[in-house]
């Protein structure tokens, strides 16, 4: 089972530092680099999210976490399986995690583009001409990118490097030999969101938390 946790984060500027305590001092670092405060708000609720689904429902907690070379944040669990990835845009943050060797979340709003053609350097020649063709080619470019950010997330690889070698149109993917399935959530926000993952039966169960104490 996967589980999906989105949080529409309202944040009174008290609670910043109560919560930031919760986290262990790597991550309270990382965190309080961020330039702009929004953006620390936002990845503060996201860990937060963790911390509590890690120490309530796995008696885990966030010492296991580790940072490959990518960047991409991993859980170190010799004797479990267990993927997580956090993603956010705007007014809505996510959180996917569960047992799978790989699991990429996105979350992507609506926007319009002047030239779709200016974004084409992310995209394969297939997908190019995908959006090109498409009744709404602002809606499908959104579509596809969301997709190709879930999978980047999942294998934990650089948008550059992937973008010209993936073709995200279907169901599935593959990267490096390794099958990944897509999954869309449906959410009432205009854009989409989109889950990677490594298993091939993905049954994703979706939570909307109203405040962080609904745990």
């Amino acid at each position: 089972m996967i589980h999906l946790f989105l949080h529409q984060p309202i944040l009174p500027t008290s609670s910043f530092d109560q919560l930031l305590k919760l986290l262990p001092v790597n991550i309270q670092n990382r965190i309080l680099r961020k330039k702009q405060q929004k953006k620390r708000v936002i990845s503060l609720l996201g860990y937060v999210m963790l911390h509590k689904v890690l120490t309530q429902r796995f008696a885990l907690n966030l010492d296991k976490l580790e940072y490959q070379s990518s960047g991409k944040p991993i859980l170190n669990l010799p004797n479990q399986k267990l993927s997580f990835n956090i993603s956010h845009h705007q007014h809505l943050v996510g959180l996917v995690l569960g047992e799978a060797d790989a699991l990429g979340l996105d979350i992507e709003a609506f926007r319009k583009f002047e030239k779709v053609e200016s974004s084409f350097s992310f995209f394969s020649p297939v997908e190019q001409n995908a959006i090109i063709e498409a009744h709404d080619s602002d809606w499908k470019l959104i579509e596809l990118w969301s997709k190709k950010e879930a999978l980047v997330k999942a294998v934990g690889g650089r948008m550059f490097d992937m973008a010209a070698y993936t073709d995200v149109r279907f169901a599935t993917t593959t990267w490096e030999g390794k099958t990944y399935y897509f999954t869309r959530i449906e959410y009432p926000f205009e854009g989409f969101i989109w889950v990677a993952s490594s298993l091939i039966d993905c049954n994703i169960s979706v939570k909307n938390i109203g405040n962080l104490s609904e745990f």
